[in-house]
């Protein structure tokens, strides 16, 4: 505690209600968030990137990231404005031959790919 100052405060602030998370995973992934985004997706967006990128008139937090085994993106997008970003994907996916997958397609592909999963697969 002698590293700190007696004048500093941190705020902690639970916003898990604030924001849904929609994933999307696979060797199209990239092509399908790049038509419905402004932000230039191959230039200095690299693993484990983020960045507050526009989809289309909202905002969202893009984590390039994936526990999959292939090119990834995870959207943290502000609560209110989640369908409108889910269907705009939708819309695009079409394209692309966008499929849905449950959280457990997501474990399993994980465990294929042989990433690990703290508090779940090791201890």
């Amino acid at each position: 505690t002698s590293r700190l100052s007696r004048d500093w405060h941190c705020t902690v602030t639970d916003v898990t209600a604030r924001y849904a998370q929609i994933n999307l995973q696979g060797p199209n992934s990239r092509a399908l968030l790049q038509t419905i985004t402004s932000r230039d997706l191959m230039k200095d967006f690299e693993y484990r990137r983020v960045e507050e990128i526009d989809i289309g008139l909202a905002r969202a937090i893009c984590t390039r990231i994936t526990y999959v085994g292939e090119l990834g993106y995870e959207l943290f997008i502000p609560s209110e404005h989640a369908v409108y970003v889910y269907d705009k994907i939708v819309a695009a996916g079409e394209e692309f031959g966008l499929k849905h997958a449950g959280l457990k397609a997501l474990g399993s592909l994980r465990l294929e790919k042989g990433y690990r999963d703290y508090g779940h697969d090791i201890d």
